[in-house]
């Protein structure tokens, strides 16, 4: 993956003409200087750190090239839902209600599969989001996402909910830190970087793939309580479901 999170960094780099970030991580030499660079940061802050917990590294450049890395704590995660095979059909399930409205999995023949424990609620925004290059590129810059949390009620990163963004023409974004693939005649379909999103590193990996196809999503046609499935670089895979209104 990181190779995939290179090519981000490339493609932000070009678009805001960051050409020292681009010459940096360019050709088979910048990728090989990312990962010995981020490893030598992230070895350098080890000191008092428990190497035996998941962490967690963001990577920033300024305009002149120089990198910082970030590291914190990270729930564990399955190699299943970082690298997935697969994306199951949507098919009824034994589902409970749980605090905050969030959603667990029945024992069924799924309950292996992915992330184990509370469905993430994904809950339409209630206003648009203007579609920008801040949308479509890995920035610093996310009011708009916290604008829409906002919105709709979600205060904390720690609970299974979402928002689903919506933009100016009534489609479906993604997430405020995710991508979202909804069940559409028969096959999972995420939408287009064309409809504002950001291309995720995970969303690149199911796109190459073929386990889901670009399509753009109406926000009207989200049906209360329908399975989906989210992403991002951190988590990989794992399900959601739809709630047209807060919990």
């Amino acid at each position: 993956m990181l190779r995939y999170h290179r090519d981000r960094l490339i493609d932000a780099g070009r678009h805001f003409d960051w050409t020292a970030v681009v010459s940096r991580l360019g050709g088979p030499d910048g990728l090989r200087w990312l990962q010995d660079e981020i490893l030598r940061q992230v070895d350098a802050g080890q000191h008092h750190a428990d190497l035996s917990a998941p962490s967690k590294v963001r990577v920033l450049f300024d305009r002149s090239g120089r990198m910082e890395t970030q590291k914190g704590p990270t729930p564990p995660v399955s190699l299943q839902s970082l690298f997935p095979s697969r994306l199951e059909d949507p098919q009824p399930t034994n589902v409970a209600a749980k605090a905050g409205g969030a959603m667990s999995l029945g024992v069924d023949d799924r309950s292996h599969a992915y992330d184990i424990g509370p469905w993430t609620v994904v809950i339409p925004d209630t206003e648009p989001t203007k579609a920008s290059f801040f949308t479509t590129f890995k920035t610093t810059r996310r009011d708009m996402y916290l604008a829409a949390r906002d919105r709709v009620g979600i205060t904390s990163y720690q609970e299974p909910q979402e928002v689903a963004l919506i933009n100016s023409e009534g489609h479906v974004m993604e997430g405020s830190f995710t991508n979202i693939y909804l069940f559409r005649r028969g096959r999972w379909v995420t939408p287009p970087t064309a409809s504002g999103c950001l291309p995720g590193t995970a969303r690149r990996w199911l796109l190459e793939a073929k386990l889901c196809r670009e399509e753009v999503i109406q926000a009207s046609g989200l049906v209360d309580q329908e399975e989906c499935y989210l992403s991002n670089g951190v988590r990989g895979l794992f399900r959601g479901r739809v709630c047209r209104t807060r919990p």
